[in-house]
């Protein structure tokens, strides 16, 4: 089966990490294509621009609905809808999306080349504080994957088809929330693998560039009587947390 191209996130100044992305990848045999990310510390790319002028705010979790977000995280979710929108142009059907962090592992090219990046329209190969519906779908050995309940967070690693990218582009523009996700992707169908076949290093290794650019935000009371967190609540309560 011919494997998905794959678009690796990386900032054009990040040297040490696209030689030790390609590296890893190469060693892999899985040939990819660096995506430019956003440089927040420019702000030269006309989309960051675009989004500015048309009042970036965000919807997360994290802060109210009238809080702007922060710079990097702009420029984070404008970079993955850059990559997803590489995936809309091309003649592809399915996209493997790395950020330039991941550590890509053994499985990855048997996951690819049996054909597992079809299973869903968007398949998270690495994930954080994902909840599942205990349906298993076996893959291979003892990986299997899950459906994703509610929404999770990470984009570090997944795939996708047109339709995924097609909702996920529409979903962040103008940019509202951050990159991982900027609408509830299990709503798509997203399902988690597990083990993760994807890793990436601890966050206290000073990886994100955006943790300091979000720091602490008050969460939004109203939160609590809206029907999505009912629902949420609902799903909460049918599912386990693997990650």
């Amino acid at each position: 089966m011919t494997r998905p191209p794959c678009y690796v996130v990386s900032l054009a100044r990040s040297g040490q990490r696209r030689t030790t992305i390609a590296a890893s990848l190469g060693a892999l045999g899985i040939g990819f294509e660096f995506i430019d990310a956003i440089d927040a510390s420019t702000l030269a790319g006309t989309d960051v621009r675009a989004d500015a002028r048309a009042g970036t705010r965000s919807g997360t979790s994290r802060s109210t609905g009238a809080a702007a977000l922060g710079t990097a995280e702009r420029a984070c979710a404008l970079s993955h809808r850059r990559a997803q929108q590489r995936l809309l142009d091309s003649g592809a059907d399915h996209a493997l999306i790395l950020e330039d962090d991941a550590l890509p592992g053994e499985p990855l090219p048997r996951f690819l080349d049996e054909g597992h990046h079809r299973l869903a329209s968007l398949v998270l190969l690495f994930h954080s504080r994902a909840r599942v519906y205990r349906r298993a779908v076996p893959l291979f050995g003892a990986t299997v994957a899950y459906p994703l309940a509610i929404g999770c967070t990470s984009a570090v690693a997944y795939t996708l088809d047109r339709r995924a990218a097609t909702a996920l582009v529409r979903a962040n523009t103008p940019v509202r929330r951050t990159a991982d996700w900027p609408l509830d992707i299990s709503g798509l169908g997203a399902q988690v693998v597990v083990p993760m076949i994807v890793g990436h290093p601890p966050r206290s290794d000073g990886q994100s560039t955006i943790a300091a650019d979000r720091g602490d935000r008050p969460a939004d009371p109203t939160r609590f009587i809206t029907g999505d967190y009912l629902m949420r609540r609902w799903r909460k309560l049918r599912s386990h947390r693997i990650s």
